[in-house]
């Protein structure tokens, strides 16, 4: 993949704001990750009182590795909300 994070920054961010905007206005809770290059992305949230796939998606961004996701360190992450839930 060639790297786009110029289109992403030039086209897609100036619209990403205004959607946030509307979201936060609206407490509409809202996820978009976008790939711009091999090894990066740009994620954009607001959680605004939405499910807790917002959670998962923090507790997968810390178990990156280089060769992918640590699951091992995602199911500790789960493992241990679960406890604190009184599961």
């Amino acid at each position: 993949m060639n790297d786009k994070e110029k289109i992403y920054d030039e086209e897609i961010s100036p619209l990403m704001e205004k959607i946030i905007e509307i979201c936060k206005k609206h407490k509409i809770p809202i996820f978009a990750s976008f790939q711009y290059s091999d090894d990066n992305f740009c994620t954009s949230k607001a959680r605004l009182g939405g499910h807790i796939v917002f959670d998962y998606y923090d507790a997968i961004k810390q178990c990156i590795e280089n060769e992918g996701i640590n699951i091992d360190k995602f199911m500790f992450w789960v493992m241990n909300g679960a406890k604190k839930e009184g599961h």
